[in-house]
């Protein structure tokens, strides 16, 4: 009734199914196993880039405050700077103005061509300013003193 060769053939046939399904169903788990341990490694890594860039945030936040304080202090040392130019200037107009004033009382005790002589000079010199300033000071008080008569 039975033939051997046939049910041997049935039982390898059987036994070929079975292995071929335990080994396609084994290699899902073992396909399983490894997703599970890439996502793992991948949990890991995305761990160690969040502290790397949290550090990196932290160094960049604490380098920012050094720049802001940086610039704080300079634009302090810019405006005191100013300052300091300012009054220098203040200071140099004063001794300007004096300058002006002394020169003019001693232009006015001289004569008139030894004044051109030394305007002369002076121009010639690159003092074009200075004279134009004595020379408008001068005029300034003429006519102060004329205004005053009148």
């Amino acid at each position: 009734m039975f033939n051997q060769d046939g049910w041997q053939v049935k039982m390898k046939n059987i036994f070929l199914v079975i292995c071929l399904f335990g080994f396609v169903f084994s290699s899902p788990l073992m396909e399983d196993g490894e997703i599970y341990k890439q996502k793992e490694e991948l949990k890991q890594l995305k761990i160690e880039l969040n502290n790397f860039y949290d550090k990196k945030e932290q160094e960049y936040q604490k380098h920012k405050q050094e720049l802001a304080k940086i610039e704080q202090k300079t634009t302090k040392e810019l405006q005191e700077i100013k300052s300091i130019k300012e009054q220098n200037q203040k200071i140099l107009n004063e001794i300007k103005q004096i300058k002006v004033s002394k020169a003019i009382a001693m232009y006015n005790k001289m004569p008139v061509k030894v004044v051109l002589k030394i305007f002369n000079k002076n121009i010639a010199d690159g003092k074009i300013d200075e004279v134009f300033d004595i020379i408008d000071k001068k005029n300034k008080k003429k006519i102060k003193r004329n205004s005053g008569a009148a």
